[in-house]
């Protein structure tokens, strides 16, 4: 085994591709061929070699990725396809009143009731775990008193049913007005799952194609 391998080594293979080639560890590959110098030539061509191997990596990569976001896109459009209210609506509140990212979802308001038809909506339909969503709160307040901060999340994580998400910053602005204040501040949600951006966005274009070509053309 040593010998075939310094013979590889001779015609300039790479250690990597000896190893390979031997199924021999990589450490010792390198072990009995470390005194063999390679030319010039030899070096260039382990290079092209290394290049053209990452380049086809990368377009392999390129492809399973845009397969995944087609199977995604699929998979939103048959989830249209249902019909089913609470999907219609879980997607137009998103589109409404979500943020806009092609890696996550994002939803922030004042109303319990709101929210919890969203994470309820989310969980439903996309199986989304409890882990895989975290929250922040915007508090308005001139002052807080010590234990607030931790009783309000606290409260959005019952009220959520959240147990074991992520909590994040607390941010404090300054009230400007009385109309500014809630009494638990403004909670976001956010899921990092670009499957269930995509899913969701696919819906949401059937729902609107659906409801446009159902509507009568005007005759003037």
């Amino acid at each position: 085994m040593k010998l075939q391998a310094i013979n590889l080594r001779n015609n300039g293979l790479s250690c990597r591709e000896i190893s390979k080639a031997l199924a021999v560890p990589l450490s010792t590959i390198k072990r009995w061929v470390k005194n063999i110098k390679l030319s010039s030539s030899q070096k260039a061509e382990m290079m092209k070699r290394r290049q053209n191997g990452a380049s086809k990596g990368a377009m392999t990569r390129r492809q399973l990725a845009k397969k995944r976001q087609q199977k995604y896109v699929e998979q939103g459009r048959i989830d249209a396809a249902k019909k089913d209210w609470q999907h219609v609506a879980g997607c137009m509140l998103w589109w409404c009143e979500g943020t806009k990212s092609q890696w996550q979802i994002s939803l922030a308001n004042c109303d319990p009731s709101l929210l919890q038809f969203f994470v309820k909506f989310l969980k439903q339909y996309y199986d989304v775990l409890n882990a895989d969503f975290s929250i922040a709160v915007q508090y308005h307040a001139n002052k807080l008193d010590q234990g607030v901060e931790k009783d309000i999340e606290l409260y959005w994580v019952k009220t959520l049913d959240l147990t074991g998400c992520k909590v994040n910053r607390f941010t404090i602005k300054p009230v400007k007005s009385s109309k500014t204040k809630h009494k638990y501040g403004v909670c976001t949600v956010r899921v990092y799952k670009t499957s269930v951006v995509r899913r969701i966005k696919a819906s949401i274009e059937a729902y609107v194609a659906d409801f446009l070509f159902s509507i009568p053309a005007l005759v003037s």
